[in-house]
């Protein structure tokens, strides 16, 4: 026997977000609330604190939409891959993964939900595998990747690795790339190919680019492909690397050493270079 759970509606505005947020990350004892999955991962908590702030003000078509973005309920048989085949669409990827990623592998726009199209095969089924064993952490894909078994790992990371990795003449933002950057944007582009090709030699930054390449073809298929990923994304991993708070495969520990020099300007520069690289090509 549990307690009733309270009306969200009539509850959520007695609250201050930091009460929500320890009740979200924690749970509620003696009661059927449970505790975030990952207890490391705060970033991922807030983001449900600012949801069960807006709550009682969404209707039923706004938080569809919050739910799937543009992949509405998307119910697609097949997709065309990067060699421009017909490559069908796995069943679990409409259930389990097109609300986040899309059907297309390109994400929502926002850097907590990373692209995976074209994302190398080996990296997404390793990453995968570290989810659903709880080596990486995330109180979202942990629950998510511990329901798949082998064969559901492998069908779905090799999905993805053969969609078309970004947008043809599109940048992140969907919009055509205009190549008129500011000032600032072109400076913090050479700061960041500089930090890639060089690295920091006296804060113990190797360069980047000895591990992620540059390019499409990469070094070591164990190894993520950076260029075209959201900035917010891959700031987020530096950091959650610096705090070891990320986990992941065996190789996971070697990012330790890398990334634990670099300043926040800095991740800022290095994760804008790999982003836009698709628009400098």
């Amino acid at each position: 026997m549990t307690p009733q759970p309270p009306d969200l509606q009539k509850i959520v505005p007695q609250r201050e977000p930091q009460e929500l947020f320890y009740v979200v990350k924690h749970g509620i004892k003696m009661t059927g609330m449970p505790a975030w999955p990952e207890l490391k991962r705060d970033d991922e908590i807030w983001p449900v604190v600012a949801f069960l702030l807006q709550y009682s003000e969404l209707d039923l078509a706004e938080y569809d939409e919050l739910v799937w973005g543009e992949h509405q309920k998307q119910s697609d048989q097949s997709i065309d891959s990067a060699e421009g085949t017909s490559l069908p669409v796995p069943h679990l990827v409409i259930e389990e993964c097109a609300g986040c990623h899309g059907v297309d592998g390109q994400g929502r726009g926002l850097g907590v939900f990373p692209r995976l199209a074209g994302q190398n095969e080996a990296y997404l089924r390793v990453s995968l595998e570290a989810y659903h064993h709880d080596n990486r952490l995330s109180g979202t894909m942990e629950v998510i990747a511990s329901r798949m078994n082998q064969k559901e790992i492998q069908e779905i990371s090799r999905y993805y690795s053969r969609l078309p990795p970004f947008p043809s003449k599109e940048n992140q933002n969907g919009e055509a790339s205009s190549n008129r950057d500011s000032e600032a944007e072109v400076a913090s582009f050479e700061r960041g190919a500089e930090i890639a090709a060089e690295g920091i030699a006296d804060q113990d930054v190797p360069a980047c680019a000895d591990c992620h390449s540059t390019t499409r073809k990469p070094f070591k298929n164990a190894y993520p492909t950076l260029i075209g990923q959201y900035q917010d994304y891959l700031a987020l991993q530096i950091k959650l690397f610096q705090n070891r708070n990320r986990g992941g495969s065996k190789s996971a520990n070697l990012m330790h050493a890398a990334v634990d020099g670099l300043k926040p300007d800095q991740i800022r520069d290095v994760s804008y270079y790999y982003s836009v690289l698709p628009d400098k090509e």
